[in-house]
């Protein structure tokens, strides 16, 4: 299924993260591993992530997250994902930019803000 041919509630508040991998260049499948070391060890893959704004009243204020936000008016969450992953980092993970390749997207998973006491 196409993402644009996802449809939304417009009574639900809908996000989009990029969860973006890269290989790393500097990995080889002969790369030695350490074992004095192991958090230094190289891995075949590199995830980005950005650290959250703190922010006061904001649950995820500081956490770790990969970069996103709220959907907007029409957008696909291809173009949510696009949009946020820009304007959060300056990265064009566009089809048009031609470096990045979207491999899918799961619209399966809900997530409700936890209420505070």
């Amino acid at each position: 299924k196409p993402v644009s041919s996802l449809k939304f509630d417009p009574s639900i508040k809908h996000a989009c993260v990029a969860a973006i991998l890269r290989l790393n260049p500097k990995y080889t499948a002969h790369t030695p591993t350490s074992l004095e070391e192991p958090e230094h060890e190289l891995q075949p893959f590199d995830i980005l992530y950005i650290r959250r704004a703190l922010k006061k009243g904001d649950p995820w204020s500081g956490q770790i997250a990969f970069p996103g936000g709220r959907h907007e008016n029409n957008e696909t969450l291809l173009q949510t994902a696009e949009r946020e992953t820009m304007e959060e980092i300056g990265l064009d993970i566009s089809e048009e930019g031609g470096k990045y390749l979207c491999m899918g997207y799961s619209h399966c998973m809900d997530i409700q803000r936890a209420q505070h006491r």
